[in-house]
């Protein structure tokens, strides 16, 4: 029994690992290609989404910051993309892929990828939907761990876009230290 119960515990690990975002690749990227941009921020419901934000903040590494816009429903949005702008300013804003309001492929993200553009602050996603809506770049599983560029960039963001090509999950451990995270309610 003894065996068994290692094979479960060992699959069960294997399923929540699965089951987590991998933020690797899209933070490889970043890193490499705008290795001055370390302030990180996210706009989320924070209770629901702290796993994802910690895996983000796993593979951002700790020379990274990520500021959490809490938005605990949905009348909140509008004040949080405000705030996100003019009192967070990150220097790149992180679409999650489940987040109950903001997430990559919904109009709420949307809604933000354009305000945060019009403020100068890029977007990055692991899903190429968020490209669509506004996001400089994506990469993960849905892409293939292929980049997906936008053909043109939305508002005033400046940044140099970095080249096409395949982008595996870089060699981590289970100790990589983590980027600080730093959670503020939307005002």
């Amino acid at each position: 029994m003894p065996g068994l119960m290692r094979t479960f515990t060992l699959a069960s690990w294997v399923a929540t690992a699965l089951a987590a975002a991998d933020y690797g690749p899209v933070m490889e990227v970043a890193r490499t290609n705008w290795p001055g941009r370390t302030h990180l921020a996210v706009v989320a419901r924070y209770s629901h989404s702290a796993e994802e934000i910690q895996a983000l903040a796993e593979a951002a590494g700790p020379d990274r910051v990520i500021t959490v816009v809490d938005c605990p429903g949905a009348l909140q949005l509008e004040s949080a993309r405000a705030f996100l702008v003019r009192q967070v300013k990150p220097d790149i804003l992180v679409l999650l892929e489940d987040d109950p309001l903001v997430r990559a492929g919904n109009l709420e993200a949307t809604r933000l990828v354009g305000t945060a553009s019009l403020a100068g602050v890029p977007t990055i996603a692991t899903r190429p939907i968020a490209v669509r809506q506004g996001a400089v770049f994506a990469v993960g599983p849905e892409t293939g761990m292929e980049l997906v560029e936008a053909d043109h960039l939305t508002g005033t963001v400046n940044v140099v876009l970095p080249p096409r090509g395949s982008h595996e999950r870089p060699v981590s451990s289970l100790h990589r230290p983590a980027a600080p995270i730093l959670v503020l309610a939307a005002r």
